[in-house]
């Protein structure tokens, strides 16, 4: 199986999605989707420690513009380990600008944490979580040696307006991939 194309994007895209979880929270080590093969790779390790402020992944059958799967972190409050599947839903995203191409971020609520249950725009996160999210991406960048800038954070609508891109842009680089079964 192969996590990006034989999992379904979630129960009901683009406002209930499944993420896959590449890096947890607090993790300083970089993991990686190996597209070709569906595993994870170590891609690097982020020095000085910049540990990830929620846990990272990707949307499954999600494109973004830079040819990776649309990458969104999770928020709650447990544990979880690379590969872990969750149930998300989106309440905004960051736009970074990297070589002038945009970057989407998604920023999800796990929907089965009670922690979360208030939580259906980036503005309901508390002030320093919502600054921990920028910092982090600032700070995060910097490591790449690049020209990366965070250009906007958007809310619900424009997250879920990024996955519908995504799963047309999937759609169309993939065409003969077949549907994942249902459960």
């Amino acid at each position: 199986m192969h996590p990006w194309h034989d999992l379904p994007p979630g129960d009901n895209p683009p406002t209930l999605l499944r993420v896959v979880v590449e890096v947890p929270r607090g993790d300083t080590t970089k993991y990686e989707l190996d597209r070709e093969y569906g595993v994870l790779a170590v891609n690097r390790i982020l020095t000085p420690p910049v540990p990830y402020p929620a846990h990272y992944g990707f949307v499954p059958r999600t494109l973004d513009e830079d040819g990776d799967p649309l990458d969104a972190l999770v928020v709650m409050q447990n544990p979880v380990v690379p590969l872990a599947v969750l149930r998300a839903r989106p309440i905004g995203v960051v736009k970074l600008e990297d070589r002038g191409q945009i970057d989407d971020k998604l920023i999800c609520v796990h929907v089965d944490d009670p922690s979360c249950v208030g939580f259906h725009t980036f503005g309901d996160l508390p002030g320093h979580d919502q600054e921990r999210f920028k910092w982090f991406f600032e700070v995060y960048q910097d490591q790449l040696q690049r020209d990366v800038r965070v250009a906007h954070i958007g809310g619900r609508q424009e997250a879920e307006a990024s996955v519908r891109r995504g799963l047309e842009r999937y759609a169309a680089a993939f065409p003969d991939r077949p549907e994942p079964r249902p459960r």
